[in-house]
C-alpha cells in the first residue's frame, strides 16, 4: 500500500491524494475544478 496517503476518485480518469488538493473552485453547471499541488496545467473537473 501507499503508507499514510489517502486517495479518492474524483472522476473516471483521476485518483488524487487528499494532501495534493490545494484549492477547489466552483465551475460551470454545478461542477467543481481542482487545483493540485504540485500544480499541473491540466484542469481537473468534477461533477458534484
Amino acid at each position: 500500500m501507499c503508507g499514510d496517503l489517502l486517495f479518492f476518485r474524483i472522476n473516471r480518469k483521476y485518483k488524487v491524494a487528499v494532501n495534493e488538493v490545494q484549492e477547489i473552485h466552483s465551475y460551470f453547471n454545478s461542477r467543481l475544478q481542482f487545483k493540485r499541488h504540485p500544480s499541473q496545467e491540466e484542469k481537473i473537473i468534477v461533477s458534484r
